[in-house]
């Protein structure tokens, strides 16, 4: 592990441990989303690419694996143009993909 990532880690913990102490609640992998995006941890851009790959693959085969309506259905859910999600498919679907 690089020193960038253990002390991203470190800060990282400590920092989210006194959110919680500060704020009075208990540690959740929802709290600790939260945190992230509060603290613009996790971009926006991203937040929305991986749901957009995630509901993808949920619509796909409820669209009887039609893509192109699959895309138009996604482009309506989160209001950006059909081009966009396109793009998102093709350049970002490698990136969110599990281990």
């Amino acid at each position: 592990m690089e020193k960038e990532e253990k002390l991203f880690k470190h800060h990282l913990i400590r920092n989210y441990k006194s959110y919680l102490k500060e704020n009075k609640i208990a540690h959740s992998p929802s709290n600790l989303i939260d945190y992230l995006l509060k603290h613009n941890i996790i971009d926006i851009t991203t937040v929305r690419r991986y749901a957009i790959l995630h509901e993808f693959h949920i619509l796909y085969p409820k669209n009887s694996y039609h893509k192109t309506n699959t895309v138009i259905d996604l482009a309506i859910e989160f209001d950006v143009h059909e081009n966009s999600i396109w793009t998102i498919l093709k350049d970002h679907a490698r990136r969110f993909d599990p281990d």
